[in-house]
């Protein structure tokens, strides 16, 4: 996979990161952006938030951004999983024409409240 799986989370700042396809930043924040839609206050007492890149974000730490310490959970070539802030992200890769596992997992939540994986673990 190129970029590999391990550069799908990115720190650019002390309190931002850029995650899975660099569209998505996550930040620790005072007060919640209007475009945020996700947010978070973690056990620590950080406010983070998720919210589109805008035009203009810093998305390089002084010239460069730096992969995470390494994923808590390395799936082979296609998926990992860091965990900050007090939850976890997983990075799947993902193809034109392949289907999101996320629109999956919605549609199981709008079905029952309760997930089993069947699998090897």
């Amino acid at each position: 996979m190129n970029p590999p799986i391990e550069a799908s989370v990115l720190k650019v700042s002390p309190t931002r990161w850029l995650l899975g396809s660099t569209t998505v930043i996550c930040e620790i924040v005072e007060s919640m952006p209007n475009d945020a839609f996700l947010d978070w206050k973690s056990e620590e007492g950080n406010r983070y938030c998720l919210r589109w890149k805008r035009y203009g974000d810093e998305t390089h730490a002084k010239g460069k951004a730096t992969e995470m310490e390494g994923p808590v959970r390395h799936a082979g070539t296609s998926a990992a999983v860091w965990s900050f802030g007090g939850i976890f992200f997983k990075v799947k890769a993902w193809r034109n024409g392949m289907q999101l596992e996320s629109d999956t997992i919605r549609f199981i939540n709008k079905i029952s409240t309760s997930i089993v994986n069947i699998g090897k673990t």
